[in-house]
């Protein structure tokens, strides 16, 4: 009967966490909010202290999120990558080389602004960078 518990509830752990992930997807949607050309106005980050957003120095830089999964952008370090996934409502990754290079980011999104902070690498002082549709 101990055998049977442990098993069973073996059992409940790995069909829970197996149903609980969503897996990782090409955008497909032209209309999704993420989608459109971003224009690159501030960058924040800390060194210690509390963080501040700094507006950006050089006017004219943007990322562009496609609804078929592509990516551009004419911003350093986004500029190396061609496409993105969105992983869930908080995580999305951009695809440096496809199976190989890839950098993920924690979004939040409002109205027409977007924020990105790398996840992976991860800034140890905080920083994030912000974008206005």
């Amino acid at each position: 009967m101990k055998s049977f518990c442990i098993w069973a509830m073996a059992l409940m752990v790995w069909v829970a966490t197996g149903n609980c992930r969503k897996p990782a997807s090409l955008i497909t949607d032209p209309d999704t909010p993420l989608s459109g050309k971003w224009n690159y106005t501030a960058h924040y980050y800390s060194i210690g202290s509390p963080g501040q957003w700094h507006p950006v120095v050089i006017p004219g830089q943007w990322i562009e999120l496609r609804g078929d999964g592509g990516f551009s952008s004419n911003v350093k370090p986004f500029s190396s990558a061609g496409s993105y996934r969105v992983i869930d409502s908080i995580h999305l990754t951009l695809i440096i080389q496809a199976g190989s290079d890839s950098l993920l980011y924690r979004y939040s999104l409002r109205a027409d602004t977007l924020e990105l902070s790398p996840y992976a690498p991860m800034c140890i002082e905080g920083c994030a960078d912000r974008f206005l549709k």
